[in-house]
């Protein structure tokens, strides 16, 4: 939905208004994370239930993994509507795809087998610090590009008011 707003105000030459519908998104997204997060939270056992987790030590370490999701929920949100819903829909795609390609395997990779080789972590924390690590490093890149207002181009010809 937000592509489609951002995409439809862009093309219709509406900057401005693009640029308010990218913000309103991200309020709307963390709001949606955080209530996303919190039933998922509540609901874990009962999906791990029906998952057949036969082994006590995965049940838990999938608990233990979704409770850390829950959590993260609201950022990993506003990461996801910052690439896909505003820089991609804006028709920043290049920008979009270096931010998400590149932290993946410039970053992420790196600090993962960090955490894993280097420090020895438990599986929970190499996948926690995976996380954290890739959406501390994109969130302001992704704002900072947001808030420059280079994402914001026409890619159907001209721009035209009429639609």
């Amino acid at each position: 939905a937000c592509a489609i707003m951002i995409g439809k105000s862009i093309g219709q030459g509406l900057r401005e208004e693009a640029g308010a519908i990218a913000r309103r998104m991200l309020g709307v997204f963390v709001v949606m994370g955080a209530v996303l997060g919190g039933s998922l939270l509540l609901l874990r056992w009962p999906i791990i239930n029906m998952m057949g987790v036969e082994n006590r030590y995965t049940a838990q370490m999938t608990a233990d993994i979704l409770a850390f999701y829950c959590c993260w929920c609201p950022m990993r949100q506003l990461n996801y509507v910052l690439v896909v819903g505003i820089l991609r829909a804006g028709g920043d795609t290049r920008t979009a795809m270096l931010l998400d390609v590149g932290v993946t395997l410039l970053w992420g990779v790196p600090v993962t087998f960090l955490l894993a080789y280097g420090l020895k972590l438990p599986f929970l924390w190499i996948v926690c610090g995976t996380f954290v690590a890739e959406d501390l490093l994109k969130l302001p890149l992704c704002l900072w590009r947001m808030k420059s207002g280079k994402w914001i181009q026409c890619l159907a010809g001209e721009e035209t008011a009429s639609l």
